[in-house]
């Protein structure tokens, strides 16, 4: 299911903004752009989470995970946030700063 269309559902119930989290493994730059615009657009959403592959050893022709939230920073009113293991980061050297420039607003989980 889409993460956009099973994310509109919940503001309803809540009567709060969900956060829309999303892998961005996609065909294309094109084919994420679409369903940003769809996610913004149709079901209203301006705060998301965004996730890379499940392997940094697979190349994908759609997006990175920095050109997603990137992309997404450049929608207007759209708070970009991640999650990140503790763990996982130190051991890799994995750093999150090229993501979100000081003074933008962003949310960390």
């Amino acid at each position: 299911m889409d993460p956009a269309l099973y994310a509109s559902f919940f503001p309803g119930f809540s009567g709060k903004q969900c956060v829309v989290y999303k892998c961005v493994v996609e065909n294309s730059m094109e084919d994420f752009d679409a369903w940003l615009k769809s996610a913004i657009e149709t079901y209203g959403h301006s705060a998301f989470n965004f996730v890379g592959a499940a392997s940094s050893s697979i190349q994908y022709a759609g997006p990175t995970l920095q050109s997603a939230g990137l992309r997404s920073l450049e929608q207007g009113d759209c708070k970009l946030g991640c999650v990140g293991s503790k763990d996982f980061h130190w051991r890799t050297g994995i750093i999150f700063s090229g993501i979100v420039k000081p003074g933008v607003p962003s949310f960390a989980h």
